[in-house]
Order: structure tokens, then sequence, then C-alpha cells
């Protein structure tokens, strides 16, 4: 199956939420387990209310509240346990596209819009990094759909 092939399916089993869930809460260090794979993640000081979300990889959108002013994402959140550490208790972390830098101590009001898929408890760190290969290649497709494209403007 090629790359385009296996997130087209992918594609097919996202679900737009009923209505979005915010999270809000401030950046708080983690392990640098995402970074070390090539996936650094903003570790929220707050869960949301398990009663109003699934575990799992979502994608929405963050506003990244700066004293200089705020700046908005597009990203990828995950709530729930860490499985492949062996872990029970739920975290919430968020994956900023396009973002470089360091957020720690700055509040996030992450904006879930669509559930792309539960938990799985992969066997190495290199499988989870496949993985979120393809949670991104998706982020990336509903990016597409909801951006419009930009257009160079023609000189005659």
């Amino acid at each position: 199956m090629t790359a385009k092939l296996m997130i087209t399916s992918l594609l097919k089993t996202v679900r737009p939420l009923s209505s979005p869930v915010t999270v809000r809460g401030r950046v708080i260090p983690g392990d640098q387990t995402g970074a070390s794979i090539g996936f650094p993640t903003a570790n929220l000081d707050t869960l949301p209310k398990r009663a109003e979300l699934e575990p799992g990889v979502y994608f929405g959108t963050t506003k990244l509240l700066e004293p200089a002013g705020e700046r908005q994402y597009y990203c990828l959140p995950y709530f729930g346990p860490r499985l492949i550490f062996g872990e029970h208790h739920h975290n919430f972390e968020v994956y900023l596209f396009d973002f470089s830098g360091s957020a720690y101590g700055f509040l996030l009001s992450v904006s879930l819009t669509h559930y792309l898929r539960p938990p799985v408890n992969f066997q190495s760190l290199t499988e989870l990094k496949t993985a979120l290969k393809q949670d991104k290649a998706v982020g990336q497709s509903l990016i597409a759909q909801l951006s419009p494209p930009t257009y160079a403007q023609a000189t005659v």
C-alpha cells in the first residue's frame, strides 16, 4: 500500500466531534520522549474531564498565549495513558504543527475538533514514531481540507 493510499484509508476513520472540546492549561516539562523521536509535545498541567473526552489522538487548533500576544497552530493532542511505558494514568500532551522554540510556562488553549484513533500499546519507540508520522500526515490532510489554498496574484 502506498503512503498516499494509507493516509486516504486512515482519513476515512477520522471522526469530527459533535462540538469542539476545549482544554486549557499551562505547559510543563515532560520527559522529552516525543522530542527524542522527532515529535516534541507540550505537556499540560491540566487534564480534560474523562466524561467529555475518550482517550486517543485528536486533531484541533491551539492558541499559545504569551505575554507578547497570541499565536495559533494546528495540533495533534493526545489524551490517555502512555501504554508503551506501562502507564495507566492519563496524560494530555499536544504536538503543534510548525512550532519551534520553548513554550514552558505559557498557557495553551486547545480546541479538539476531530478524533483520529484510540491509544495503542506500541512495542517500541520505532513503532510509535511510525504511527506519529501517519497521524501527522492525516493532520496535514485535514489542514489542507480546512485551509483554502492561496494563489499568487497575476500581473496583467
